[in-house]
């Protein structure tokens, strides 16, 4: 029988976007930062923070009248990943879920 180490697990390494700032921060480097609009960017950035940054999560997104939300969302994705280096956002699923990971 092998003896058993020691060992405590290495903690959860996530982003955190700072709202008030509209900051979004990883590994202590900042990785984004919004001056001005990116209403449905910011919205996203505040629920994963929300929810402690799970790897994927549903569509924060409201509904619009006459947009389709599976566009809506990839459209929000490819303006969120924008000029990223260090994370990057995906979309899951079938359209209606979110996630994000280490940039390889």
């Amino acid at each position: 029988m092998k003896p058993q180490r020691n060992r405590k697990p290495k903690p959860k390494e996530v982003p955190f976007y700072d709202s008030e700032l509209r900051e979004l921060w990883f590994r202590g480097q900042l990785v984004k930062r919004y001056r001005q609009g990116a209403v449905d960017q910011i919205l996203i950035l505040q629920a994963f923070q929300e929810l402690g940054w799970p790897a994927a999560m549903d569509d924060p997104l409201r509904k619009l009248a006459g947009r389709d939300p599976k566009e809506h969302l990839r459209q929000t994705i490819t303006n969120l990943k924008r000029r990223l280096k260090l994370i990057t956002f995906v979309g899951l699923g079938t359209g209606d879920r979110i996630g994000w990971k280490l940039r390889s």
